[in-house]
Protein backbone atom coordinates (compact mmCIF):
# COMPACT_ATOMS: atom_id res chain seq x y z
CA UNK A 1 0.00 0.00 0.00
CA UNK A 2 1.03 3.59 -0.68
CA UNK A 3 2.55 5.45 2.27
CA UNK A 4 0.01 7.84 3.75
CA UNK A 5 1.61 10.81 5.47
CA UNK A 6 -1.74 11.90 6.84
CA UNK A 7 -2.57 8.53 8.42
CA UNK A 8 0.85 8.21 10.00
CA UNK A 9 0.58 11.76 11.24
CA UNK A 10 -2.78 11.21 12.90
CA UNK A 11 -1.57 7.94 14.46
CA UNK A 12 1.50 9.72 15.84
CA UNK A 13 -0.73 12.45 17.31
CA UNK A 14 -2.97 9.80 18.83
CA UNK A 15 -0.09 8.14 20.71
CA UNK A 16 1.38 11.50 21.66
CA UNK A 17 -1.90 12.61 23.23
CA UNK A 18 -2.18 9.32 25.11
CA UNK A 19 1.39 9.89 26.39
CA UNK A 20 2.50 6.65 24.73
CA UNK A 21 5.75 8.35 23.93
CA UNK A 22 7.86 5.54 22.51
CA UNK A 23 5.12 4.63 20.01
CA UNK A 24 4.71 8.29 19.06
CA UNK A 25 8.48 8.72 18.74
CA UNK A 26 8.85 5.81 16.30
CA UNK A 27 6.17 7.22 13.99
CA UNK A 28 7.45 10.78 14.25
CA UNK A 29 10.97 9.71 13.33
CA UNK A 30 9.63 7.82 10.34
CA UNK A 31 7.74 10.89 9.12
CA UNK A 32 10.58 13.32 9.78
CA UNK A 33 13.29 11.25 8.08
CA UNK A 34 11.18 10.48 5.01
CA UNK A 35 12.19 12.63 2.02
CA UNK A 36 9.34 14.76 0.71
CA UNK A 37 8.86 17.58 -1.78
CA UNK A 38 5.29 18.23 -0.67
CA UNK A 39 5.00 21.75 0.76
CA UNK A 40 2.25 20.96 3.24
CA UNK A 41 4.13 17.87 4.50
CA UNK A 42 7.27 19.97 4.94
CA UNK A 43 5.29 22.55 6.90
CA UNK A 44 3.71 19.91 9.14
CA UNK A 45 7.11 18.33 9.71
CA UNK A 46 8.87 21.55 10.68
CA UNK A 47 6.10 23.30 12.60
CA UNK A 48 4.49 20.36 14.37
CA UNK A 49 6.32 17.05 14.14
CA UNK A 50 9.80 18.24 15.14
CA UNK A 51 8.59 20.24 18.19
CA UNK A 52 6.41 17.28 19.23
CA UNK A 53 9.35 14.90 18.84
CA UNK A 54 11.41 17.18 21.11
CA UNK A 55 8.68 17.03 23.78
CA UNK A 56 8.44 13.27 23.32
CA UNK A 57 12.19 12.93 23.90
CA UNK A 58 12.03 15.12 27.02
CA UNK A 59 9.16 13.03 28.35
CA UNK A 60 11.39 9.96 27.99
CA UNK A 61 14.37 11.79 29.54
CA UNK A 62 16.37 11.59 26.30
CA UNK A 63 17.71 15.02 27.12
CA UNK A 64 20.87 15.37 24.97
CA UNK A 65 19.04 14.54 21.74
CA UNK A 66 16.10 16.74 22.73
CA UNK A 67 18.46 19.66 23.33
CA UNK A 68 20.09 19.22 19.93
CA UNK A 69 16.70 19.31 18.24
CA UNK A 70 15.47 22.26 20.32
CA UNK A 71 18.58 24.30 19.49
CA UNK A 72 17.68 23.93 15.82
CA UNK A 73 14.01 24.69 16.38
CA UNK A 74 14.80 27.76 18.46
CA UNK A 75 16.77 29.36 15.67
CA UNK A 76 13.96 29.67 13.17
CA UNK A 77 14.78 31.85 10.19
CA UNK A 78 11.52 33.79 9.99
CA UNK A 79 9.45 34.60 13.00
CA UNK A 80 9.75 33.58 16.62
CA UNK A 81 9.93 30.10 18.10
CA UNK A 82 6.88 29.04 20.10
CA UNK A 83 6.79 29.30 23.88
CA UNK A 84 6.76 25.50 24.05
CA UNK A 85 10.05 25.33 22.14
CA UNK A 86 11.66 28.01 24.30
CA UNK A 87 10.58 26.34 27.54
CA UNK A 88 11.62 22.94 26.20
CA UNK A 89 15.07 24.39 25.48
CA UNK A 90 15.26 25.75 29.06
CA UNK A 91 14.34 22.34 30.44
CA UNK A 92 16.91 20.52 28.32
CA UNK A 93 19.70 22.91 29.32
CA UNK A 94 19.24 22.75 33.08
CA UNK A 95 17.35 19.52 33.58
CA UNK A 96 14.42 19.41 35.99
CA UNK A 97 12.97 17.76 39.07
CA UNK A 98 10.60 14.87 38.74
CA UNK A 99 8.46 13.01 41.24
CA UNK A 100 5.45 13.47 43.46
CA UNK A 101 5.15 15.41 46.74
CA UNK A 102 8.39 15.20 48.69
CA UNK A 103 10.23 13.24 45.98
CA UNK A 104 13.25 14.94 44.52
CA UNK A 105 14.35 13.06 41.43
CA UNK A 106 16.89 15.15 39.59
CA UNK A 107 16.95 14.79 35.81
CA UNK A 108 20.30 16.17 34.58
CA UNK A 109 20.52 18.79 31.86
CA UNK A 110 22.58 18.24 28.74
CA UNK A 111 25.05 21.12 28.53
CA UNK A 112 27.60 23.10 30.54
CA UNK A 113 27.60 26.04 28.13
CA UNK A 114 27.61 29.29 30.09
CA UNK A 115 25.97 31.17 27.20
CA UNK A 116 23.07 28.71 27.19
CA UNK A 117 22.60 28.91 30.95
CA UNK A 118 22.60 32.70 30.70
CA UNK A 119 19.99 32.50 27.96
CA UNK A 120 17.76 30.33 30.17
CA UNK A 121 18.09 32.77 33.08
CA UNK A 122 17.20 35.67 30.80
CA UNK A 123 14.21 33.83 29.34
CA UNK A 124 12.75 32.74 32.68
CA UNK A 125 13.30 36.19 34.17
CA UNK A 126 11.45 37.76 31.26
CA UNK A 127 8.54 35.34 31.59
CA UNK A 128 8.26 35.66 35.39
CA UNK A 129 8.30 39.45 35.09
CA UNK A 130 5.97 39.68 32.10
CA UNK A 131 2.46 41.09 32.32
CA UNK A 132 1.16 37.78 31.00
CA UNK A 133 2.00 36.00 34.26
CA UNK A 134 0.22 37.33 37.31
CA UNK A 135 2.41 37.48 40.43
CA UNK A 136 1.69 35.18 43.38
CA UNK A 137 -0.24 32.71 41.22
CA UNK A 138 0.63 29.02 40.87
CA UNK A 139 2.02 29.68 37.38
CA UNK A 140 4.26 32.47 38.71
CA UNK A 141 5.52 30.32 41.59
CA UNK A 142 6.39 27.58 39.10
CA UNK A 143 8.47 29.98 36.97
CA UNK A 144 10.15 31.44 40.05
CA UNK A 145 11.06 27.94 41.19
CA UNK A 146 12.43 27.08 37.76
CA UNK A 147 14.51 30.26 37.74
CA UNK A 148 15.92 29.65 41.23
CA UNK A 149 16.57 26.01 40.33
CA UNK A 150 18.38 27.13 37.16
CA UNK A 151 20.72 29.27 39.26
CA UNK A 152 21.24 26.37 41.69
CA UNK A 153 22.13 23.99 38.84
CA UNK A 154 24.36 26.70 37.32
CA UNK A 155 26.26 26.85 40.62
CA UNK A 156 26.36 23.28 41.88
CA UNK A 157 25.47 20.60 39.33
CA UNK A 158 28.33 18.38 38.25
CA UNK A 159 27.10 18.61 34.65
CA UNK A 160 26.74 22.42 34.75
CA UNK A 161 29.16 25.38 34.57
CA UNK A 162 29.78 25.19 38.38
CA UNK A 163 29.82 28.93 38.92
CA UNK A 164 29.49 29.15 42.71
CA UNK A 165 28.41 32.80 42.63
CA UNK A 166 25.10 31.77 41.11
CA UNK A 167 24.07 30.05 44.35
CA UNK A 168 23.55 33.47 45.87
CA UNK A 169 21.32 34.43 42.96
CA UNK A 170 19.21 31.32 43.66
CA UNK A 171 18.89 32.34 47.30
CA UNK A 172 17.82 35.86 46.33
CA UNK A 173 15.08 34.53 44.04
CA UNK A 174 13.63 32.45 46.88
CA UNK A 175 14.16 35.08 49.54
CA UNK A 176 11.55 37.33 47.93
CA UNK A 177 9.00 34.58 48.45
CA UNK A 178 10.23 33.61 51.94
CA UNK A 179 9.78 37.24 53.03
CA UNK A 180 6.10 36.91 52.15
CA UNK A 181 5.28 33.29 52.97
CA UNK A 182 7.93 32.13 55.44
CA UNK A 183 10.45 29.30 55.04
CA UNK A 184 7.77 26.62 54.72
CA UNK A 185 6.34 28.46 51.71
CA UNK A 186 2.84 28.18 53.15
CA UNK A 187 0.25 29.45 50.72
CA UNK A 188 1.72 27.87 47.59
CA UNK A 189 -0.26 24.67 48.09
CA UNK A 190 -3.53 26.56 48.49
CA UNK A 191 -2.83 28.75 45.46
CA UNK A 192 -1.96 25.75 43.29
CA UNK A 193 -5.00 23.79 44.49
CA UNK A 194 -7.15 26.58 43.01
CA UNK A 195 -5.26 26.78 39.71
CA UNK A 196 -6.46 25.34 36.40
CA UNK A 197 -6.35 21.51 36.20
CA UNK A 198 -3.12 21.34 34.18
CA UNK A 199 -1.17 23.44 36.71
CA UNK A 200 -2.86 21.62 39.58
CA UNK A 201 -1.73 18.26 38.22
CA UNK A 202 1.86 19.46 37.91
CA UNK A 203 2.26 21.50 41.07
CA UNK A 204 -0.61 20.74 43.44
CA UNK A 205 -0.75 18.18 46.24
CA UNK A 206 2.18 20.00 47.90
CA UNK A 207 4.53 19.01 45.07
CA UNK A 208 5.69 22.53 44.26
CA UNK A 209 5.69 23.75 47.86
CA UNK A 210 7.92 20.86 48.94
CA UNK A 211 10.31 21.49 46.07
CA UNK A 212 10.61 25.06 47.29
CA UNK A 213 11.41 23.99 50.87
CA UNK A 214 13.98 21.50 49.54
CA UNK A 215 15.70 24.13 47.38
CA UNK A 216 15.61 26.75 50.14
CA UNK A 217 17.39 24.25 52.40
CA UNK A 218 20.12 23.93 49.76
CA UNK A 219 20.76 27.63 49.16
CA UNK A 220 19.91 29.60 52.30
Amino acid sequence: PKFSFKNHRSEASHWYELQEYSKAEALMRKLISRPTENASEIKTRDLYLKPELAQTLLAQKQVPEALELLRDLKNVKDGKPSKEIILGFCKAVTGWIDGGPGEINIVPGATAEVAEFDEVVKTLNAIANSKAVEKWTCEWYAYKFQLAYTYYVYATAEWGPQDQRKKDAARRQLDVIVQELGALFNGIEETCSEAEPELQALHGDNTLRRRFTWLWGKVK
